[in-house]
């Protein structure tokens, strides 16, 4: 699979109102988080055939009687069990009903704090073992999975030890083979945790840190390769998990130099990866097998 997929793709867009900031693939659904200013949304895509047909939006919906949008820049995206789960600044993960799109519920209530129903902010999320895994500004918080219910408001089993106050893009992935969450962190550094030692009560340290030579945005594992996207000359790189050193540099895969990549997910043999070059945003499919 090969395509790249931009605001002609999505009817009615243009480039400055589709600029993909994450993507997600879950099966022949892809899932594209849209950031740009006032517009945004999750927006759906149908990938049977080798095609990438829209198929709808989720940009509103209903909570109760109220009316419920993304309440701050949407910045994160997973499927897992029947269910969407989205970050944004407005300091929640808004989750649906993956076949549906209706709302199911949230983590966090939409204020910026450390109470046990808050997060600050909302970067990025992942599902690992029966965990939700958020990663906010300071933190990265742990809901139990079976918290997650229609109606009801799910608390923060445990946080992390404190990370530093940061703004960034962050990504998360877990290595298979050893069951640590790799996280990365804008202070030039990927943190380490052991996901399976959580406990309630107990805040969680890291395992390890990695440093990296640039700032890292996200991360994502393929057959134990470690891959990773960053600001700096090597944009796209192979990393060696265990030391954090750049092993190969795949800022030109092919025929395409990646300018401004940020967020991406490795699903289906494929590097579904957002280019986020200003006006002209766009999710690049490649297949992994050119990154020898």
């Amino acid at each position: 699979m090969a395509f790249k997929l931009d605001y002609t793709d999505l009817p009615g867009a243009t480039g400055t109102t589709f600029r993909p900031k994450d993507v997600y693939v879950y099966g022949d659904t892809l899932y594209a988080v849209n950031d740009a200013d006032n517009q945004y949304s999750v927006e759906v895509f149908d990938l049977a055939g080798g095609g990438k047909k829209h198929l709808g939006s989720i940009k509103e919906w209903k909570h109760g009687e109220a009316t419920g949008k993304f309440g701050g820049r949407p910045n994160g995206i997973t499927r897992a069990h029947d269910k969407i789960y989205v970050t944004h600044e407005g300091s929640r993960t808004e989750i649906f009903d993956a076949k549906s799109h209706q709302f199911l519920t949230c983590i966090g209530n939409g204020s910026w704090g450390t109470g046990p129903t808050q997060t600050v902010h909302a970067f990025d999320v992942l599902l690992y073992k029966g965990l939700v895994m958020i990663h906010d500004k300071r933190y990265v918080n742990f809901v139990e999975e079976q918290a997650i219910q229609s109606g009801v408001t799910p608390r923060i089993y445990v946080r992390s030890e404190h990370l530093g106050e940061t703004n960034g893009t962050y990504g998360m992935a877990v290595d298979e083979q050893t069951g640590l969450l790799y996280s990365t962190h804008p202070a030039k550094r990927i943190d380490l945790f052991a996901p399976d030692g959580i406990r309630e009560g107990v805040s969680p340290k890291r395992t390890g840190q990695l440093a990296y030579k640039n700032v890292p945005y996200d991360l994502d594992f393929y057959e134990g390769r470690l891959f990773v996207s960053s600001n700096g000359t090597e944009k796209f790189c192979e990393v060696n998990p265990r030391t954090g050193e750049i092993m190969k540099d795949h800022t030109t895969i092919g025929g395409i130099t990646l300018q401004a990549p940020e967020k991406f997910c490795i699903r289906r043999h494929t590097l579904f990866i957002t280019d986020r070059v200003k006006n002209g945003t766009c999710v690049y499919a490649i297949p992994m097998s050119e990154l020898k």
